[in-house]
């Protein structure tokens, strides 16, 4: 399994990876997620 977060290219790269066989998967916005679930936020924008 490879965890990427890399911005842009996370997405890029994940997809080039998984055509070689590879699990990968683009963590980029997960500490965002994270965050917005403890704190119950109902409507998700940035400010």
């Amino acid at each position: 399994m490879i965890l990427l977060a890399l911005g842009p290219t996370a997405t890029v790269l994940t997809h080039d990876l998984s055509l070689e066989r590879f699990l990968a998967l683009d963590i980029g916005h997960l500490y965002v997620e994270y965050i917005w679930i403890l704190n119950k936020v109902k409507s998700k924008e940035i400010f």
